[in-house]
């Protein structure tokens, strides 16, 4: 295998993407903290690796013990699954990444490595056995999205800002929901190889999309809640209205839509997407855009 396939399947091992927004959220929330003008010193550009690190982490060690589920379920996306990387390569990924999170965070201050502690034994908590319980394996992934914005208030130190606060419960609230869509998605594998109990197999399939529209619903109206208190409308509130407008979509395709399972893997690139651009938003409002 050439060297820019073997980069591009270890992106998709370590969801980079995934990672990349985690500490595009810790940047906004060190921006809101300093009001919108924040001076960049080493331990803020060091503080952006800590969750990229994180992340890798989870997620490559989330495909080592996931190989037999995600075969089942056709996951042909997954390096581990294809050849393209071999266990031994995700085990020693797994482990450097979380070292140097856990190392660089140290660095930072003592708050910022407990919380990095924190998250990393989480993260291997979820992967070995809080994955296969109704719920709370799909609340981690949530609180690891609703996290950043506490992280980022922490490394710049202070009392935590009420808008991160608010931006932190929208990301949780788009992580529950992303992630009992994908419970969803997987309910087969989960099944076979790991008799899991995750939500959609307690309680049904409908029901359980049913609440993730309802969870988008809940992100919308939580997004207007800083502009009605801290931020002005500006250009940043259009991007907002943008993302608003791609969940109430996805919040009716999950409700009411009778063929709503051949759109699920979409609608979670879309959420993905809208959260993006919703937090891109919040960004430029606070910038005074």
């Amino acid at each position: 295998m050439s060297f820019a396939k073997t980069i591009a399947a270890f992106l998709r091992l370590v969801r980079f993407e995934h990672a990349l927004l985690f500490s595009f959220s810790v940047m906004i929330a060190e921006i809101v903290c300093s009001g919108g003008s924040l001076t960049i010193t080493p331990i803020i550009l060091i503080s952006l690796l800590v969750p990229i690190f994180s992340e890798m982490g989870a997620f490559a060690m989330n495909d080592l013990i996931d190989i037999k589920t995600d075969t089942l379920n056709k996951k042909h996306g997954r390096p581990l699954v294809t050849g393209e990387l071999t266990p031994s390569f995700a085990r020693w990924t797994t482990a450097v990444s979380f070292i140097l999170a856990i190392a660089i965070s140290y660095f930072i201050s003592a708050p910022v490595f407990v919380l990095t502690l924190m998250l990393c034994f989480l993260a291997a908590l979820y992967n070995l056995y809080l994955k296969d319980l109704p719920l709370f394996g799909n609340m981690y992934i949530a609180f690891t999205m609703g996290i950043p914005f506490i992280f980022g208030n922490l490394v710049v130190g202070g009392p935590i800002n009420p808008i991160n606060v608010v931006v932190a419960v929208m990301g949780f609230t788009v992580g529950l929901a992303r992630e009992i869509v994908k419970s969803v998605e997987d309910i087969k594998g989960d099944k076979a190889a790991r008799k899991s109990k995750t939500l959609p197999i307690v309680i049904g399939s409908e029901k359980s999309l049913t609440i993730a529209g309802i969870l988008y619903v809940s992100f919308v109206i939580l997004s207007v809640v800083p502009y009605y208190t801290y931020l002005a409308m500006g250009t940043g509130f259009i991007f907002v209205l943008v993302a608003d407008l791609a969940f109430l979509y996805s919040a009716l395709v999950l409700i009411f839509s009778r063929r709503k399972n051949a759109q699920l893997p979409f609608l979670r690139k879309l959420s993905m997407l809208a959260l993006f651009v919703g937090l891109v938003g919040i960004l430029l409002s606070v910038l005074h855009f």
